[in-house]
C-alpha cells in the first residue's frame, strides 16, 4: 500500500464556492507562499487546521484532514485538548515527523506512515524531573514538560510516530520543512480535523465549521487561508482600548446607562463616556453600569437582586473546565440547537445571563456574547470561568434590565431564559430587551408556563417535608450539593415569579413588531414541530391547538419547572 490519501478531494473552485456561500474572509495563495504563513503560525504557537488533498481513508488523519501545532510548545497539549477537541487536559497527542528526522527525536528507525508505531522519545531529547516536580500528584505532574517535544510526549516517554514521506504527501513534507526551518525540529502535533464526538472533516464546509465552532486560529484550505481574527469585521472604533474583560466588538455596543452620553470606553477598572467624562466604577472586580437603581423603593427588584447574591444561579459544578462546559452545552438538545441556528459571526445579547453559561457556551463560532445580570456574585463567577479559560469573544456587566446600557438595535440575537418572570413587570421587560435586537433580528425568550408551573408549585407546599429528592432535576442531572441547595431554592423558595402563556408573550409579540417563528417544546399540530431549525417560520397554530400544547407539558417539561421558549424575529 502506497498510501491512504484515497477520499475525495476538492478543486479551488469548489473551495472558493464553499467559502463565498458562509462569507468568509480569506486570502488565496500560491502553495509556497501559503505553507510559509502556515509554518510562521505554527512557530508562532497559534493552532491549524490543515485541509488539502484527497482525505485520508482509515482511523488516522495522516496530514490532509489535520490539526496541526507546535510540538515544542509545552502549553499546546493542554490548549488543544480545551479548546479545540473539548476534552480532558491530559489526553495525549501524536507526532508527524520527517522519515530522514526520524531517529533524531524517537528511538526508531522504520518507517511509520500511518501513525500505527509506538516509540520512545530519543534519550537525548528527553529531560529529568526536578525533585519538586516528582513531587507533584494527578494533573499536575502530568503538565510538566517531559521533552524537548512536550506536546507529544506521554508520561512514559512514549509517542504514536507518523512518518512522513515525500513520495507520499509531498505537500505535507515541504510544510514540515519549513516547520524545521522556524523551529528547528521537523516535528508537529497532528491530530484529527474533529472536535470531540464528531468525524473528521471532509468537505469545505465540514473544515469551515469545525474551524468557527472552535478556537482554532488558522485554516488552510487548498490554497486559501482563513484567520480567525478576520472572520468579522472589527467593530466601529472606540475611543478606549480593548481590555481583557471587553471586546471592541460589545464595547462598540454599549452607552452609558440613564441616556446621557453616546458611547463608551474601558479605563482602568472602570467605564468613562468620551462625551460627559462620567465614571462607572467596577464592584467587586465586575463591570458595572447600574445607575440611579433604588432597590428598597423597588421592592421587588430589591428581593430578587439579594436572593440571587446569595445564591449564584444556575453556578458551577465544582471547578469546570470550558471543555466540560462546551461538551454539556453540545449534548443538551437546546443549546445545541441555538447555537447551530444562530450560526456564525454574530453579536448576542444574553439578558439576565447568571453565572454565565449560556453567554460562554454561545461565544463558540466565532459569536461576540454579552451577558448582563443584576448579581455581582452572579457575574463574579462568570468573570471567573472566562478568565480562568481564557475566553476573549465573552464578556460580562452588571446592569438592569429596564436600563440597559446598550445601544438600541446593535444586537443580531437577544436571549432571555427564566429571568423575565423574576422582575417587576415582565411585559415592560420584553420590551426592553426587544428594543436591543436589529431589526430582522432574533429574540429568544424563556417563560414560566402557567399549565406546567402548577406541578412546581404544589411540591413546594411539601418539599420541606420529603426532602429535595422529589425534584426531578436534583434526583437525576445535578451532582454538586451546592449547585442542587441553589436550584431548590431558585425553584421553590425564589421571592418573586410570575407564570406566563403562549397566547400573552404572542401579544408582547405583537406589541414589539415581533413577528413568531417558534416554541419549544414545539406547538402541537403545528409545522413547528418539523421545522428545519430552531429559527424557520412556523405557525402558531390557533387558541385550541395553544391550549392543548400547554396542558400536554404537565407530563413533559413541568418536571424541571415548566419553562417554555418562545422564539420570533423583529420585523424590519
Amino acid at each position: 500500500m502506497s498510501g491512504a490519501y484515497l477520499g475525495p478531494a476538492y478543486d479551488a473552485d469548489s473551495i472558493r464556492a464553499s467559502l463565498d456561500s458562509h462569507r468568509a474572509h480569506y486570502q488565496e495563495l500560491d502553495a509556497d507562499a501559503l505553507d510559509e504563513e502556515v509554518a510562521a503560525a505554527i512557530y508562532q504557537e497559534k493552532v491549524v487546521g490543515w485541509f488539502q488533498g484527497r482525505m485520508e481513508f482509515g482511523p488516522r488523519a495522516l496530514g490532509n484532514r489535520s490539526i496541526l501545532a507546535k510540538a515544542t510548545s509545552p502549553k499546546m497539549q493542554s490548549v488543544l485538548n480545551l479548546k479545540i477537541k473539548y476534552r480532558e487536559s491530559f489526553r495525549p497527542f501524536a507526532p508527524a515527523v520527517l522519515r530522514d528526522d526520524l531517529a533524531e527525536w524517537f528511538e526508531m528507525d522504520v518507517d511509520s506512515p500511518y501513525m500505527l508505531l509506538v516509540a520512545d522519545v530519543a534519550e537525548r531529547r528527553r529531560r529529568k524531573l526536578t525533585a519538586a516536580e516528582e513531587a507533584l500528584f494527578g494533573i499536575a505532574k502530568l503538565n510538566v514538560p517531559r521533552s524537548d517535544i512536550p506536546a507529544v510526549t506521554h508520561v512514559d516517554y512514549s509517542a504514536r510516530v507518523q512518518t512522513v514521506h515525500a513520495d507520499t504527501n509531498p505537500r505535507f513534507h515541504r510544510l514540515l520543512e519549513k516547520v524545521k526551518a522556524r523551529t528547528g525540529a521537523s516535528v508537529v502535533v497532528n491530530t484529527s480535523f474533529n472536535v470531540r464526538d464528531e468525524p473528521i472533516v471532509c468537505t469545505p464546509d465540514d473544515a469551515y465549521g469545525c474551524f468557527m465552532a472552535t478556537e482554532m486560529d488558522v485554516l488552510a484550505i487548498g490554497n486559501f487561508i482563513l484567520r480567525k481574527s478576520e472572520q468579522r469585521p472589527r467593530a466601529a472604533a472606540t475611543t478606549g482600548a480593548e481590555s481583557p474583560l471587553f471586546p471592541a466588538e460589545l464595547l462598540a455596543c454599549l452607552k452609558p446607562p440613564g441616556g446621557e452620553g453616546e458611547s463608551l470606553e474601558r479605563i482602568e477598572g472602570s467605564f468613562r463616556c468620551p462625551e460627559t467624562g462620567a465614571l462607572f466604577p467596577d464592584l467587586d472586580g465586575v463591570p458595572s453600569l447600574l445607575k440611579g437603581t433604588d432597590f428598597e423603593r423597588d421592592g421587588v427588584t430589591g428581593r430578587v437582586k439579594a436572593f440571587y447574591e446569595e445564591n449564584p444561579f444556575p453556578n458551577y459544578e465544582g471547578v469546570e473546565e470550558f471543555s466540560s462546559l462546551v461538551s454539556t452545552g453540545l449534548h443538551n438538545s437546546l443549546t445545541s440547537t441555538l447555537l447551530d441556528a444562530i450560526g456564525y459571526n454574530k453579536l448576542i445579547l444574553e439578558c439576565g445571563c447568571g453565572t454565565g453559561q449560556m453567554t460562554n457556551f454561545l461565544s463558540l463560532n466565532n459569536n461576540h456574547v454579552l451577558g448582563v445580570d443584576l448579581s455581582l456574585s452572579s457575574l463574579g463567577l462568570a468573570l471567573e470561568h472566562k478568565l480562568r479559560n481564557g475566553l476573549r469573544r465573552p464578556a460580562f456587566a452588571q446592569m438592569n434590565i429596564f436600563d440597559l446600557a446598550v445601544k438600541d438595535e446593535s444586537f443580531d440575537v437577544v436571549i432571555s431564559t427564566g429571568v423575565l418572570h423574576h422582575t417587576r413587570d415582565a411585559r415592560r421587560a420584553f420590551a426592553a430587551i426587544t428594543r436591543k435586537v436589529k431589526p430582522g433580528g432574533i429574540v429568544v425568550v424563556g417563560l414560566y408556563n402557567a399549565y406546567g408551573r402548577v406541578p412546581t408549585f404544589l411540591r413546594s407546599k411539601v418539599i420541606g417535608v420529603l426532602g429535595p429528592n422529589i425534584d426531578h432535576v436534583v434526583r437525576t442531572s445535578i451532582r454538586d450539593p451546592r449547585k442542587a441547595d441553589i436550584w431548590i431554592k431558585d425553584q421553590y423558595f425564589n421571592p418573586h415569579e410570575t407564570w406566563h402563556s403562549m397566547d400573552e408573550v404572542l401579544d408582547w409579540f405583537d406589541e414589539n413588531g415581533v413577528r413568531y417563528l417558534n416554541c419549544r417544546p414545539s406547538l402541537l399540530g403545528s409545522n413547528g414541530e418539523a421545522a428545519d431549525g430552531l429559527f424557520s417560520a412556523g405557525s402558531p397554530g390557533n387558541k385550541v391547538q395553544r391550549v392543548a400544547t400547554q396542558l400536554s407539558w404537565l407530563t413533559t417539561i413541568a418536571r424541571e419547572g415548566a419553562l417554555f421558549i418562545m422564539i420570533g424575529r423583529r420585523e424590519a
